[in-house]
């Protein structure tokens, strides 16, 4: 079982990325599919699994997960490399202009360097690249200690 940064905290995975196999898994499981998978069987997922997930790529549009917001617990943005920004905005969108609450991933090349303005950005999970230290990525979202735009967990709050 691998391991995620939740809402600042290290815990176990639950989730099972599918979105490269079949969909013969325990209807208990929790699962991450691509936006193809989920386009195409949004109907049998919704009743097999206990909670959907979907992942984007970067040239995937925000606007193509939307009519299955409600549906989905957790949205996961794949940077296949670091400096590829576009998930940034992708993220920011999905809780500026469409208000989803649910969980926001980033996996992928995501390395400690970026996880305090991911953060800002509406991200609430995140899987490190396997060179990343996952104890010493937890201090990075204490890094920037001030900022010229206004988070959106300072936003909601006051």
């Amino acid at each position: 079982m691998s391991i995620v940064i939740n809402n600042h905290q290290v815990i176990d995975d639950e989730w099972l990325d599918i979105t490269n196999e079949g969909s013969n898994f325990d209807q208990a499981q929790k699962v991450i599919v691509s936006l193809d998978q989920l386009k195409k069987n949004f109907e049998p997922f919704r009743k097999k699994f206990k909670s959907l997930a979907v992942m984007l790529q970067g040239t995937d549009s925000v606007e193509d997960v939307v009519p299955y917001l409600d549906d989905v617990q957790m949205v996961v943005f794949e940077f296949k490399v670091f400096a590829d920004g576009r998930a940034f905005s992708q993220a920011k969108l999905l809780r500026d202009r469409h208000c989803y609450q649910g969980q926001i991933r980033a996996v992928g090349d995501v390395i400690r360097d970026q996880l305090s303005f991911m953060d800002r950005c509406g991200f609430s999970q995140f899987q490190l690249a396997k060179t990343e230290n996952t104890n010493q990525a937890i201090h990075a979202f204490n890094d920037i200690s001030n900022s010229y735009q206004p988070e959106l967990v300072q936003a909601a709050n006051g």
